[in-house]
């Protein structure tokens, strides 16, 4: 016995099946002619291959033919009176298109809350990353300014190592001149001697600082490049973090994303959450969040700059003068009572002799 075929015409069906066994006018009646199938997607249509007729053709949407006792796969049950075709409710499943809208809006709010909370947490990132960075730009200023005074140091000793040889070289040669003098040899080859012999001892220990000066300079030199890689090196570094930042803020908006993927298949909702394009909106949202960071931590460090040699030399003259103690406070009067200018009260007589050195005999 043939199968039947759902959702076909049945009274047509009839009479053609009538006209084919001659039991109806003649006529070129094929039994497939005129039908129309109900099928839900995903199912097979049941026709019988075994009689004769022509291709059948699946509407896209599933229908069911009224007027007949035999519904299809995508028939609802309705009234089979008045003749004509009517479209199955394609959200029956989910409990009509009520239930399916509610379902799928839930699904999208699960997902915007994916993004805002992706979000959320780029901020609290931002509000600690700024203090962080604050942190690390007070310490390369740091870092800068001990390079600062090296180099500032570098040049108070340079040049109050060249005032003490000047003035040790200045008081040898008076000396000299002074001791010659009072032996009436002002004028002899001596006082070139001298004045020779002070003038190589100058040179040589002036020598020496200029030496010390320049491996000094030679160190900061070195070190104030260090830090300029290390600079480099950190921005780079820093430029990684934050991506880094945002791919663990995809990630972990993924692993939810999939979750609510996993859902709604479980549901039998034919959406599908797009996941590389959520995943693309995610990142890019967190990267523009966090990216103040990143201008913040470079703008710091390239704000930070190591003072020139004008501006060293400069401040270690100033520092050397500060130093320098009042001319006339060791200054002494043989007034009683004897004792330093300046040092009140006075200290009393200078014990400037207070031996004979001439032995008494018996």
């Amino acid at each position: 016995m043939a199968d039947y075929i759902p959702g076909i015409n049945v009274g047509n069906a009839i009479n053609q099946l009538k006209s084919y066994v001659g039991l109806a006018p003649t006529g070129d009646y094929d039994i497939f002619d005129n039908l129309t199938v109900s099928n839900r997607p995903g199912q097979t249509n049941l026709i019988n291959t075994s009689m004769p007729g022509g291709v059948v053709t699946t509407p896209p949407i599933p229908t069911v033919q009224t007027g007949s006792s035999i519904y299809g796969f995508g028939d609802t049950g309705g009234s089979t009176s008045g003749g004509g075709t009517v479209q199955a409710d394609p959200y029956a499943q989910y409990g009509g298109t009520a239930v399916y809208n509610s379902l799928l809006n839930d699904f999208n709010n699960g997902i915007s809350n994916v993004f805002n909370s992706s979000g959320d947490s780029a901020r609290n990132m931002l509000g600690s990353g700024g203090i962080a960075n604050r942190q690390s730009i007070l310490d390369w200023t740091r870092r800068q300014q001990g390079i600062d005074r090296e180099a500032v140091q570098n040049e108070s000793s340079k040049i109050q190592g060249g005032r003490d040889i000047l003035g040790m070289v200045g008081r040898g040669i008076k000396s000299g001149g002074v001791m010659l003098a009072n032996k009436n040899a002002g004028n002899s080859s001596a006082a070139q001697a001298i004045a020779n012999a002070y003038g190589t001892l100058g040179r040589q220990q002036m020598s020496t600082i200029g030496n010390q000066y320049a491996q000094n300079a030679d160190d900061i030199a070195l070190e104030q490049s260090n830090m300029g890689q290390d600079m480099a090196l950190a921005k780079d570094k820093y430029k990684q973090d934050i991506m880094d930042k945002a791919n663990a803020i995809t990630a972990n908006a993924e692993a939810q994303l999939a979750a609510i993927d996993t859902k709604m298949m479980s549901a039998s909702l034919p959406n599908r959450v797009a996941m590389a394009q959520e995943k693309e909106r995610i990142k890019a949202n967190a990267l523009s969040i966090l990216s103040p960071l990143e201008a913040q931590l470079v703008g710091g460090l390239d704000s930070i700059k190591a003072t020139g040699i004008d501006d060293n030399r400069a401040k270690a003259n100033t520092q050397l003068g500060a130093g320098q103690a009042d001319p006339n406070l060791f200054n002494y009067t043989t007034q009683a009572p004897m004792g330093f200018a300046g040092q009140n009260p006075a200290g009393g007589n200078l014990p400037i002799f207070t031996y004979n050195g001439k032995k008494k005999t018996a």
